[in-house]
């Protein structure tokens, strides 16, 4: 349990509408902010997304997925794509089945709005497939 004694093991995500932030206890400011929604390219079918879709510049051939729709998250493997990248951004450690976070804690954000089946979905991604070690809700 490193995250009781090391500031930076108590990790913080913020998932809106909009952008979907990610940093840790140590910083007043996110660490890393990305764009919450992915372009597809019509011709290769690519998903792209964060600092690859701030480069584009033909926007014409791309179309666009949203990951959250009023706040509440609607397509949970765009969601963990993106987290399983901004994760890789902030050095976690990596296993054959995804990050292993098991020396950290995580703090989200609760919507008293969420329904309960996606507030469930979204504890399964931390605890089961992260595999963090505590977690902390702050009501928004």
């Amino acid at each position: 349990m490193a995250w009781k004694t090391d500031i930076n093991k108590r990790i913080i995500i913020d998932s809106g509408s909009y952008s979907i932030r990610l940093g840790n206890a140590g910083s007043f400011e996110p660490v890393y902010n990305y764009d919450n929604f992915i372009a597809i390219d019509r011709n290769s079918g690519n998903k792209i997304y964060g600092q690859q879709l701030q480069s584009m510049v033909d926007e014409t051939k791309l179309i666009y997925e949203r990951s959250n729709v009023r706040g509440v998250t609607v397509r949970f493997e765009t969601y963990m794509m993106m987290l399983d990248d901004l994760m890789s951004k902030m050095d976690m450690p990596k296993k054959t089945t995804g990050f292993y976070c098991e020396d950290m804690t995580m703090t989200f954000p609760f919507l008293p709005y969420h329904p309960r089946k996606i507030m469930e979905r979204h504890m399964e991604i931390y605890l089961e497939y992260y595999r963090f070690d505590g977690m902390l809700s702050l009501i928004h």
